[in-house]
């Protein structure tokens, strides 16, 4: 049933796995689409297996962090994560057979996965900024290498290209959008756009961000650092990214200019995001739409589950410089800093959903692990108060947020004993 802690896949049989397809040189041309080497983009496809699961998607954005200088981009250019050379045709094969496609995007066609059937794409992440980056010129990094800030445009050719060879676009009535940590922003600032492209009348789209909470929280030990708006704030501007947003999200972008605006009449611009420390509701910077406590309020048109990890040792790195990330190997005192930090990121979330509470949901683990939709003993396995992942968000996806059993919410680590334990989930 739903709630199955075990899934085995059809492994004797290749209809699981997803085939790589290239962007077409006319795709690469039409919209100038590059990963951050200049190679074409490219996805992972599986087609529904059913005909009656002929019109639904499952789509999911490939995690990896990001690179927020010319100096890392040019490094990561050379990896998976900045170029399709390399790819590997079959999905399976990626990350040296490591790549997590299961769980949620799982082609399980038992009554275990409602959504086993449906076709699936898993965009291949190459571009380093979540798809918002909008750069015409190549950037000069030296020593005769060039790197392409296009992923707003390679966004742009997955969908074309899809709609060319499936008529995605202009049928698919159902859609399920997730990724994992970068692909979690991903999917925060991408769904309303993929939704507005939908021709079908009423074609549902439903978001499924993954350890994709990216906040602003102070760094450990000293206040007056906000670590996820500097790394963001440095990242989105001309001189990197020149990062944009559309569909519903354009909509902060156009209030932080306005807000700059002003505080700029006002001569009340502040230097940098670090000094706006004590104006925690309000930084004087574009970054906020790339901090989910405030941009998460400009998903207007998108039902959102969020999946996350208050214990998520990357979350725990990346926005807070926490003493440690591998709750086994902290000392006492330690432990209690990132617990601390931990409850505080899950009230984050919870403040932030309460002014969609009649429409979106979560599933909040305590497990001290990174990305969790994509691995079978995560989606299938992790328990809470007779929950699994899979059939919270069932119940939520087919009977609503006030259905029984459409949200759950752990117990602080390490009550929690069926999380998996692995730290990260490489999707």
């Amino acid at each position: 049933m739903l709630a199955a802690a075990t899934i085995l896949l059809a492994s004797t049989t290749a209809s699981w796995d997803a085939t790589l397809e290239m962007h077409t040189p006319e795709t690469m041309q039409k919209f100038n689409a590059r990963c951050l080497d200049g190679s074409p983009g490219a996805y992972y496809y599986r087609p529904a297996s059913s005909p009656s699961a002929s019109t639904k998607w499952k789509f999911h954005f490939q995690g990896g962090g990001w690179c927020t200088s010319v100096e890392n981009c040019l490094e990561r250019s050379t990896t998976l994560l900045g170029t399709s050379v390399g790819y590997p045709p079959l999905l399976s094969n990626f990350w040296s057979g490591k790549a997590g496609f299961y769980g949620l995007m799982s082609a399980n066609t038992s009554d275990v996965n409602p959504f086993g059937e449906w076709n699936f794409v898993w965009l291949a992440y190459c571009d380093g900024t979540s798809q918002t980056s909008d750069r015409d010129q190549a950037v000069d990094a030296g020593g005769g290498k060039k790197l392409y800030f296009r992923g707003r445009a390679l966004l742009d050719a997955h969908l074309h290209q899809l709609e060319q060879k499936y008529k995605f676009l202009s049928t698919a009535t159902e859609v399920i959008l997730s990724g994992t940590s970068a692909g979690g922003m991903s999917t925060f600032v991408q769904s309303s756009f993929v939704k507005s492209q939908l021709q079908a009348p009423n074609a549902k789209l439903v978001a499924v961000p993954d350890a994709g909470w990216w906040w602003d929280h102070t760094q450990y030990g000293d206040a007056s650092k906000r670590v996820w708006l500097d790394s963001m704030t440095g990242a989105i501007g001309p001189s990197v990214w020149n990062a944009t947003l559309r569909g519903s999200m354009a909509a902060c972008l156009k209030d932080a200019e306005e807000e700059e605006e002003e505080e700029e009449e006002e001569g009340t611009v502040l230097a940098s995001a670090s000094s706006s420390a004590a104006a925690v509701g309000a930084p004087a910077s574009k970054a906020k739409c790339f901090t989910q406590p405030y941009a998460y309020s400009y998903m207007t048109d998108v039902p959102t589950f969020i999946v996350q990890s208050f214990a998520d040792p990357a979350n725990i790195g990346i926005c807070y410089k926490g003493p440690c990330s591998n709750f086994d190997k902290c000392t006492p005192s330690q432990l209690e800093d990132v617990q601390k930090y931990g409850q505080e990121l899950k009230q984050s979330i919870l403040t932030a959903q309460t002014q969609y509470a009649s429409r979106d949901s979560h599933f909040m683990t305590s497990c001290n692990q990174h990305e969790e939709t994509c691995r079978v003993n995560d989606w299938f396995g992790i328990t809470i108060k007779g929950q699994t992942m899979n059939s919270t968000f069932y119940n939520w996806y087919t009977k609503g947020t006030s259905a029984a059993g459409s949200s759950a919410l752990d117990d602080a680590w390490p009550s929690d004993h069926t999380c998996f334990r692995g730290l990260h989930g490489d999707c």
